[in-house]
């Protein structure tokens, strides 16, 4: 939901590079991986199927909650078994996406691939968007806000044959203005990038589905919890670990499609509590989980 407090600098181990799109509103930021995946041999992905899911994990350091909700964090990936993982509040610059992604990587076959992307904004806070895959990283790169910090990143992975553009996306929590431009960022993004055989855009988008900045979306886009049950969700946020009488429940978390991709489920995820403690879950938001699968004559080649 929020970018809110200044967080110390530490070291980083991820190499980044820099470059400047012709386009100076978009502002490509390429950053390495942290390891390579090759994607799994699974039947679901012979047949161009695959497994997402969203979660904004909660950037708090004056309160330090993480260690309380990392197990439960890393649980319920496991439990779910994602190809994709879409993370907004990552903790940068330390390695907190990359210890999960190792976590979540012990005794399975396939390794994740970790996308790192980082957000300053002009008032110091600090923290980044994170995207973990087991599937090939053809190419990534991120969206700015011009002159400001980084919203969106763009990951293309090889999924069956074909190019799919996975769009991690934390919208601002402050400005409907903001969160308007941003959002024709991204549409702008994916009509130049139209050569995609799919696309999903996940994340926390800090508005509301009937909102002015939402709209937009349902011209390119479908929302997977949508397509799947006819409705959004009942709420995202908060959950009981941020339940405050003056923030009344909504939905702010999406997946969404492109219509070249089918839905097969959709539901809201990590919205279980800790079995001793009741108002102890993963985070302030709950998650979103898709099966989605492409075409047969696009995930062929």
């Amino acid at each position: 939901m929020h970018w809110g407090y200044p967080e110390r600098l530490s070291n980083i181990s991820n190499s980044f590079d820099w470059r400047e799109a012709q386009d100076p509103e978009l502002l490509m930021i390429l950053v390495t991986t942290v390891c390579c995946g090759q994607g799994r041999g699974s039947r679901m992905h012979e047949l161009a199927c695959f497994r997402v899911a969203t979660l904004n994990i909660l950037h708090d350091p004056p309160k330090l909650s993480w260690p309380d909700r990392a197990p439960l964090v890393a649980e319920g990936f496991r439990t779910l078994d994602a190809d994709i993982i879409l993370l907004q509040e990552v903790a940068w610059p330390n390695e907190q996406a990359s210890d999960l992604a190792e976590t979540l990587s012990l005794g399975v076959a396939s390794q994740l691939s970790v996308v790192i992307t980082p957000l300053i904004t002009p008032h110091g806070w600090q923290e980044g968007l994170a995207l973990l895959t087991r599937y090939p990283v053809l190419e990534y790169a991120a969206l700015r806000y011009p002159r400001a910090e980084q919203f969106c990143q763009r990951v293309r992975v090889g999924i069956g044959g074909g190019a799919v553009d996975i769009y991690n996306v934390h919208l601002d929590p402050y400005s409907a203005d903001r969160r308007r431009t941003q959002v024709m960022l991204i549409l702008r993004c994916m009509r130049a990038h139209e050569e995609a055989a799919g696309i999903v855009l996940g994340g926390d988008l800090n508005a509301t589905p009937e909102s002015d900045e939402i709209r937009p979306l349902r011209g390119s886009l479908q929302s997977a919890h949508v397509t799947a049950h006819g409705h959004e969700p009942s709420g995202t946020y908060p959950t009981p670990f941020r339940r405050e009488p003056e923030i009344p429940g909504r939905t702010i978390d999406y997946l969404w499609h492109s219509a070249t991709l089918s839905v097969r489920a959709c539901s809201l995820t990590f919205n279980q509590p800790d079995a001793r403690d009741p108002l102890l879950v993963a985070s302030d938001h709950f998650g979103l989980v898709a099966d989605l699968c492409l075409a047969p004559s696009i995930g062929e080649v």
